[in-house]
């Protein structure tokens, strides 16, 4: 998505949101990194935290993860010869996490702790609110381990999980007896989403 129009999008959530000092992140962070996409969309993914580049740029999803989940979507598109529906990408957490290495004198990038992603919650759920999907699908089982429970309790959602990219990646990638499945997964959300329309 254009920077401007991705800037215009994020201008719906909450303003409280882009200056948030919930928790110490926000003392190493460039920017918070609030999501990408559409609002309103019809999905919303969740993944598990930003990286050093998503902090620097502000949006997440970049460099190799973007470009491996944009082949999955154009790969179940193909497969089903439907559109991809319009979606939202944010995280758990919306900061990078980062600790000092006293010996290195440098900022190292680590998963986040349980206390930062409690302390987010509230400011995902403003945004998964804001966003209105039809679908949650969580990418990675970091976000489903911390948020299924939660959405399981709210019956208007439709819930999903991806493998990570990352673990894709690592699995062979395209070769990764994971990829077609994710495919499947992908699918199934576009077929969803195509009957949740039409009975408008």
């Amino acid at each position: 998505m254009p920077r401007k129009k991705y800037k215009k999008e994020i201008e719906s959530i909450p303003e409280h949101i882009k200056i948030c000092s919930n928790c110490k992140l926000c003392k190493t962070r460039n920017n918070v990194v609030i999501g990408r996409g559409v609002i309103p969309a019809d999905v919303l993914f969740l993944g598990e935290a930003p990286l050093p580049v998503d902090d620097l740029i502000g949006m997440p999803f970049l460099g190799t993860r973007a470009k491996f989940l944009t082949k999955m979507f154009s790969d179940s598109v193909e497969e089903c010869q439907k559109s991809f529906p319009s979606y939202f990408i944010t995280n758990t957490i919306l900061c990078v996490p980062y600790s000092w290495d006293k010996k290195e004198k440098k900022n190292i990038y680590r998963s986040p702790k349980l206390e930062e992603i409690l302390k987010c919650k509230k400011n995902v759920f403003k945004i998964i609110w804001t966003v209105k999907p039809k679908i949650i699908c969580f990418i990675g089982k970091e976000a489903e381990k911390y948020y299924l429970n939660d959405l399981k309790s709210m019956s208007n959602y439709v819930i999903k999980r991806l493998n990570h990219p990352g673990f894709l990646a690592k699995s062979g990638g395209e070769s990764s007896p994971y990829y077609g499945t994710n495919i499947r997964y992908l699918t199934e959300i576009i077929e969803k989403i195509e009957r949740i329309n039409l009975k408008k």
